[in-house]
């Protein structure tokens, strides 16, 4: 896989350029994956002068991502000017839910995704997010599994994340 917690740290420096400080995750933390991006991104945003004032978790669909944003900002949950969602559908989903609430992205809040989704890229505007190389973790993946049927010894490997940065 990709390095995940590289990926967090990426979309808070990219954040933190923009100016922007206040940062909202959003994800299901229990699952290690998401809990690397996590922490790389709250680790990046706090040694950059900023700060994480949250995180929501929930399952990885356009509606959830839609409701952890309405529920944050209808219930009152603190001001924020940047979002990370730990993918791409759930940034979808709360790009949604800012515009039906008339916050500009990214005018008062930057939003990025994970996956870099071809979807992502087709909205309006189009979605920044963390990119991971499937192609390649693919091909490394069969390597792999040929080198264990041949009886070698295999280690993990973790990819490089790249940051897509597009109009979010």
């Amino acid at each position: 896989g990709s390095d995940n917690r590289q990926g967090g740290a990426l979309a808070a420096q990219h954040f933190l350029n923009l100016g922007r400080r206040r940062g909202l995750f959003i994800g299901d933390t229990s699952h290690a994956e998401i809990a690397q991006r996590h922490d790389g991104f709250r680790d990046a945003l706090t040694q950059g002068s900023g700060q994480l004032v949250g995180g929501i978790s929930c399952p990885f669909s356009i509606a959830a991502g839609a409701a952890a944003i309405a529920q944050w900002v209808d219930g009152g949950g603190a001001a924020f000017d940047c979002l990370l969602a730990a993918s791409d559908m759930l940034a979808i989903g709360a790009l949604q839910a800012l515009t039906e609430r008339g916050i500009a992205v990214p005018d008062a809040v930057s939003v990025i995704g994970y996956d870099d989704t071809p979807l992502g890229a087709c909205l309006t505007p189009p979605l920044s997010s963390v990119h991971q190389d499937w192609q390649a973790g693919g091909e490394l993946l069969a390597q792999r599994i040929l080198s264990l049927i041949n009886g070698e010894d295999v280690a993990s490997v973790s990819l490089p994340a790249r940051l897509v940065v597009r109009g979010t």
